[in-house]
């Protein structure tokens, strides 16, 4: 998990570095393994970094062979290695072993079409220079988060982030400070969420799953575009042992995909079918133990540690317990901060708690100091 900011200036009026490194700031919890900030011709981007691959090269900000094509990033290209050969098959010339790389070069060569040629998890702020255009993406499922705020007048922005209260902080110190949105509200007292493309303050917009906005230099920015759509279409003829093996292939393919990583990692475990069917696989890929992390509740009736400790039992996966207490609403403050807006899934709390447990397994150092090895925990809700 990394995490993104930049504002876009449609005058061409440079900010501050001192103003780039506090919007990058709200977002270092996301990542302590580096900072990194570019700022040119009216644009600064901004990036905190969580090193996953190539740990040593991986900076970001990250620009092309000339400079022209820059790009922050969050999260992962699972078929970058493909992508790449492709790329190098082109002409392009890779400096790093990063999955970031991919995503320069790619939009050097295919424009805008990148995105539907990657399969992974991200969100992504690319500009080329040269071109005088940029875009902003997501992933095809929305697993990463990306907000968004457009102003208008002669000082209008784009500005863009990981999270909500980075953009919280841009308005703050820009002189354009937010205000709440009533509409949102009542959403969520409906959904107990808000909805996309909505967020709880009025002008700041989720981009969605599968979405990309262009924008230029000179100020024109774009409406979100669907670059793909979930098709759902009946395929007769196969028996029920014909679909079992296609899934059973389905599952070992995604599980595969997601365990590229020059970091040590784990899984979260509930003991549920899904996260059941991602260790099993896991144990199956992986030629050493699979550590994996559980969350149980004191009250029996609704702990399923037990339930995790017979899945890692057959499949010999190292499992790490913890039983949580009234003393997790301590904690609530910080998730709260965290989310940005109102959010009513109880189930934020055990995750919280289990990504902690994780967190400290392994990275027993205190959290001021350097973390090392870094987690990249693999879960399925």
């Amino acid at each position: 998990m990394c995490g993104i900011a930049g504002v876009i200036s449609r005058q061409g009026a440079l900010l501050s570095q001192e103003i780039l490194q506090k919007i990058t700031g709200t977002l270092a919890h996301r990542g302590p393994d580096g900072q990194g900030h570019l700022l040119r011709n009216g644009v600064a981007l901004g990036h905190r970094r969580l090193a996953i691959i190539d740990p040593a090269l991986g900076q970001q900000p990250m620009c092309n062979e000339d400079g022209s094509v820059w790009v922050t990033y969050n999260g992962e290209i699972y078929n970058y290695q493909s992508l790449r050969d492709q790329l190098e098959k082109s002409g392009h010339r890779f400096k790093t072993q990063c999955d970031t790389e991919v995503l320069v070069h790619g939009y050097e060569e295919w424009g805008k079409s990148l995105v539907e040629r990657c399969r992974g998890m991200f969100a992504f702020c690319v500009v080329d220079f040269n071109k005088r255009r940029g875009m902003l993406a997501r992933d095809h499922f929305g697993i990463k988060p990306l907000y968004w705020r457009v102003t208008n007048g002669p000082s209008g922005r784009l500005t863009f982030g990981s999270e909500l209260n980075a953009l919280k902080v841009a308005a703050s110190l820009l002189g354009e400070p937010l205000t709440g949105n009533l509409y949102a509200v009542e959403l969520f007292f409906r959904y107990q969420y808000i909805p996309s493309p909505l967020t709880i303050y009025n002008g700041v917009r989720k981009l969605g799953p599968a979405e990309r906005v262009e924008f230029d230099l000179d100020g024109t920015v774009g409406e979100p575009e669907r670059y793909w759509q979930l098709q759902f279409a009946p395929e007769s003829g196969l028996t029920e042992a014909d679909w079992e093996s296609q899934l059973d292939e389905a599952l070992r393919d995604s599980v595969k995909a997601h365990l590229q990583s020059d970091v040590p990692f784990g899984v979260l475990l509930s003991g549920g079918v899904d996260s059941s069917l991602v260790a099993l696989n896991m144990s199956r890929i992986l030629e050493r133990p699979v550590k994996a992390f559980s969350i149980g509740f004191a009250e029996a009736e609704y702990s399923e540690v037990e339930y995790a400790r017979t899945v890692a039992k057959q499949c010999g996966i190292e499992l790490q317990t913890e039983t949580i207490g009234d003393d997790i609403w301590d904690q609530l403050p910080g998730l709260v901060e965290h989310y940005g807006e109102p959010f009513g899934d109880s189930s934020a709390v055990p995750t919280w708690a289990v990504s902690r447990l994780a967190f400290r397994w392994f990275c027993p150092v205190t959290a001021v100091t350097r973390r090392s090895p870094v987690m990249k925990p693999i879960s399925v809700g």
